[in-house]
């Protein structure tokens, strides 16, 4: 019988070695429980064959006999779930390498997503600030209203571009955990008028009447990102005006009073096409319209809408929809905002200010590209100010060393010596020098600067395509006298690309 048990085991484990389709684990899974059922038939075997011996044995000889059953028990037994453990052990430990390694790779594809993303964005918006600018340059001309109506839609194409670009950005800037949320002490009702008058252009070309409803529960400041807000609201009244043909765009704002801060509850109520029950659900997936025919007649990329809802769950809301086909919808933004005391001077909206004059101002324009430095000159020369131009961070410290300058606007990434490297010197060899304003251009959207420039002095970033109100607001903003600037740089921070195209 064992002779016969251990060829039907061999026979077992040889068949088992050659499924070439089962994988290397299973077959030995296999053998090793192949092996535990022969140890233990092999055990009971042993047992009886040494039970019948024991009634005709002394008990010396019964104790031996004992001993022997047991141990060839517990090694028959035992050694296949020793085996098991181990092997058990081993997949574990590869599993626990292989993950590792998916996990490296998914790193690098990451950083390889990041760095691509980054290289294209600056790809793109190096051109299309050429573009944009050009056509607001065209925009301060004398032109024809027919020229006037091109250079509109110049515009407009433009910034629709860069919106989806901005779109794609954030959305894989929330994907990676690297979106973060600011909040700053900001009006609320000053947010509102600034998203409503973005609109009124617009709302007004397509004969809709655009309303503002501002309650009085609103609070008169709150600390929460401005930016943010306005990224997500512009998104929902652009939206709204974009689906409705006739009527009306409202928008409706109040607060609820919580324990340390208010519920921001903001609505938008359009009389447009509306939305099915059956679209509805999704509305908020990244790529997703209501109906693939409204990208064929509306245009998007479904991104916007994705967007704002994850923007809004990071400040603590949300955003949701309600909506009846052919009679409108109401999209309803939400967020939390922090209680902060009111000042007693309300500080003046900066984000609207323009320079009146540059007069005897003398400005240091460096950005490797000549197209940059010709719209830089044609938005500032007309306001009176003396235009210096350089190529590199090292004709900047040449150009810094032989004249005095008012304000260096200076690109970050330029040949021979880029901005950072320039500034560093710049603060570090000339400290006569420490109290000229800068303002750092960049069209890399996607790298954080913001932490690497606040050591060196900066004033303020502002990403390409350059908006030529906002640009010479910010440099308003810097070239105030010192105690007003101190002020307004503490609500000034690294220039987003929903401020400038939003």
């Amino acid at each position: 019988m064992p002779k016969t048990l251990f060829r039907n085991v061999g026979n077992a484990v040889r068949s088992a070695s050659r499924h070439d389709d089962q994988s290397g684990s299973l077959r030995r899974t296999i053998i090793l429980l192949v092996l535990a059922v022969a140890g233990a038939v092999l055990t009971s075997y042993l047992a009886v064959l040494f039970y019948s011996a024991f009634l005709w044995q002394s008990p010396p000889a019964r104790i031996g006999q004992i001993l022997l059953i047991a141990a060839t028990s517990c090694f028959l037994t035992g050694l296949p779930l020793i085996l098991y453990c181990g092997m058990i052990v081993r997949s574990l430990q590869k599993t626990r390498l292989e993950l590792a390694a998916a996990a490296r790779e998914a790193e690098q594809a990451s950083i390889a997503k990041t760095a691509f993303l980054a290289n294209m964005s600056h790809e793109i918006r190096t051109p299309l600030n050429g573009v944009l600018g050009m056509a607001q340059a065209l925009q301060m001309s004398e032109l024809a209203p027919e020229s006037r109506d091109l250079v509109t839609i110049i515009e407009d194409s433009g910034s629709t571009l860069m919106t989806i670009l901005n779109d794609i950005l954030d959305l894989s800037k929330i994907e990676a955990g690297k979106l973060d949320i600011a909040p700053d002490r900001n009006s609320p009702a000053k947010t509102l008028t600034r998203v409503c008058r973005l609109f009124s252009d617009v709302a007004a070309r397509k004969g809709i009447a655009l309303h503002l409803d501002i309650s009085e529960s609103l609070p008169q400041e709150a600390m929460f990102d401005a930016v943010r807000v306005s990224q997500c609201l512009s998104n929902l009244v652009s939206n709204a005006i974009k689906f409705t043909a006739t009527g009306s765009v409202t928008i409706r704002a109040n607060a609820v009073p919580q324990d340390d801060s208010w519920l921001i509850d903001i609505a938008v109520i359009d009389t447009g096409i509306g939305i099915d029950t059956a679209n509805m659900s999704r509305l908020f997936a990244a790529f997703e319209q209501a109906d693939n025919s409204i990208s064929r007649d509306y245009g998007g990329t479904g991104l916007g809408l994705a967007i704002s809802r994850q923007l809004a769950r990071m400040m603590g809301g949300d955003v949701s929809a309600t909506s009846q086909p052919g009679a409108g919808s109401c999209f309803r933004l939400t967020f939390t905002a922090g209680r902060c005391e009111t000042l007693k001077q309300p500080q003046a909206d900066e984000s609207g200010k323009a320079v009146a004059s540059l007069a005897g101002r003398h400005i240091l324009v460096a950005d490797d590209i000549a197209v940059n430095r010709q719209i830089l000159r044609l938005f500032l020369a007309p306001l009176g100010a003396a235009i210096t131009e350089c190529e590199n961070g090292r004709d900047v410290l040449q150009a810094l060393g032989a004249e005095r300058f008012d304000l260096l606007l200076i690109d970050l990434h330029m040949p021979v010596m880029n901005g950072f490297d320039a500034i560093a010197t710049l603060r570090s060899a000339h400290p006569d020098l420490g109290d000229l304003p800068i303002l750092t251009l960049t069209a890399d959207a996607m790298e954080d600067v913001s932490r690497r420039l606040d050591t060196l002095g900066v004033a303020g970033t502002i990403l390409k395509p350059f908006n030529r109100d906002h640009l010479l607001a910010e440099i308003s903003r810097v070239l105030q006298p010192a105690p007003d600037r101190e002020s307004a740089s503490s609500r000034a921070g690294m220039t987003q690309a929903a401020v400038l195209h939003g």
